[in-house]
């Protein structure tokens, strides 16, 4: 009986042992040995380094959804896939920080797209998830007050033309500043609040190109207006910091993702009551209904979509982020970690319109669609990223802020203005009903709200 349970015993330890030298094969071939990876304290986006650009080549870019999940967990595990382009070495954070420097660098945010550090990570993701939290009363009040700000501004507008993408943008960035940091925030007069937005969407083309000397001086310039307006808006912050405390490490992410969806969510339906007048009956229902009930996925009677047909359709158009990028740290032929990162892209913006997959009307903004559709993991539709990697506004909180500042927005605008623009190339956008709207960040400059009631009493 002894001799079996040591037979036995030796037959365990020999399992064990043999997974154990499974394991580290496994982890030497797909991970690469730990020394042979960028030690802490060296990665290529440290301030130790160069902070332009990295000089690595876009080695892969995927646009179906497989390919576009792994990019953006990180999950380069799969033997298909690590066959076709290679498994990555380097760690998620690590992956996603890499290409994330550029915002260190503009805006000296040190939050959860930035760090490289998990514990940090876990406290920050902890701090967000309970200021994601808000019940129906949040909501109301979040809702009331964009509808206080909206008709104070509009007000002070008298019957001048409005730059809609100036509306939108400070409506979002004080819907943020409302929710996230009421209690800090003293100062909130307009001129701060539209100088902040104006100077953050511009810091953020900058911080896409090349820097040559003369970009490097007007790009620490625009970082001086943005400090000192966002000192004014929260004196009590230290702005220029890269710690925890700077309040761009929550604005930036939640309001860069808010304003551009719901500005075109709202630049589709205006554009569109224009030619159909039972839209306008049925946006005017979704919007009004919504902010009575907050149901996303509320049904009418045929006068009203799901208030979440209009946002997922406006994120599967034009998504937050168009395309998703990680670097890679390879293994050479002869087994030695490759010295520079290669960067892969997924291509959000491509897989959503995907005609194989949304039909031929693809790259038209129809509501309508998501009767057929529903979201699941084989729905080619990622605008919160996947994964660990998965915004965590994901779900419940973006879809839901997207859908009142849209619906304030429509409530508050359609009965009184027109699109209007004196761009020719904007016109055409406007126009053709079949095709997207143009989703660059410096497109639709000239395009305003048109106060019918003023210019019809003036040409009486």
């Amino acid at each position: 009986m002894v001799a079996l349970n040591f037979t036995i015993l030796g037959l365990v330890v020999g399992v064990v042992s043999l997974f154990g030298i499974a394991g580290t094969l496994w982890h030497r071939k797909y991970r690469g040995p730990k020394h042979d990876r960028f030690p802490p304290g060296s990665l290529p986006w440290n301030d130790a380094f160069d902070p332009g650009p990295p000089p690595v080549p876009r080695t892969h870019t995927a646009n179906d959804l497989a390919g576009c999940k792994s990019i953006c967990a990180n999950s380069w595990t799969t033997e298909t896939y690590a066959r076709r382009h290679g498994l990555n070495r380097l760690t998620t954070l690590e992956a996603r920080a890499g290409p994330n420097r550029r915002l260190v660098e503009v805006f000296d945010i040190n939050n959860l797209f930035t760090t490289i550090d998990n514990d940090y990570k876990k406290g920050f993701g902890r701090e967000i998830g309970m200021l994601l939290r808000a019940n129906n009363s949040d909501w109301r009040n979040i809702a009331a007050s964009a509808a206080d700000y909206l008709d104070l501004y509009l007000q002070s507008q008298g019957d001048e033309d409005v730059s809609l993408i100036q509306l939108i943008r400070t409506t979002t960035f004080r819907a943020v500043l409302d929710h996230f940091c009421a209690a800090e925030v003293i100062l909130r007069d307009d001129e701060s609040i539209v100088l902040a937005t104006e100077t953050i969407n511009e810091l953020w083309m900058l911080s896409k190109v090349q820097q040559s000397t003369s970009d490097k001086t007007n790009l620490q310039a625009k970082k001086r207006v943005l400090q000192d307006a966002l000192k004014r808006i929260f004196p009590e912050r230290d702005v220029a910091s890269k710690a925890k405390e700077n309040p761009m490490n929550i604005i930036l992410p939640s309001y860069e993702t808010m304003w551009r969806v719901t500005f075109h969510c709202v630049t589709e339906m205006l554009r569109r009551i224009r030619h159909d007048k039972t839209l306008k009956t049925i946006f005017d229902n979704t919007t009004r209904e919504f902010l009575n009930d907050l149901d996303l996925d509320a049904r009418g009677d045929g006068e009203r979509l799901p208030m979440r047909h209009l946002i997922n359709e406006s994120l599967r158009l034009y998504p937050p982020t168009k395309r998703v990028y990680r670097w890679r740290q390879e293994q050479m032929a002869d087994g030695r970690m490759s010295e520079q990162c290669a960067l892969a892209a997924a291509d959000i913006e491509a897989m959503q319109r995907d005609v194989g997959v949304w039909r031929g009307d693809a790259e038209e903004w129809r509501p309508m669609r998501w009767m057929l559709y529903k979201e699941g993991p084989d729905l080619p539709f990622l605008p919160f990223g996947s994964g660990s990697m998965t915004c965590p506004a994901k779900g419940g909180f973006g879809p839901r802020m997207i859908g009142v500042l849209v619906s304030v927005l429509f409530q508050n605008l359609y009965n009184i203005y027109e699109l209007r623009t004196c761009d020719n190339a904007e016109q055409e956008s406007l126009d053709n009903l079949a095709g997207p709207l143009d989703s660059h960040r410096d497109s639709y400059r000239y395009l305003f709200l048109w106060k019918m009631e003023a210019h019809r009493c003036g040409q009486a």
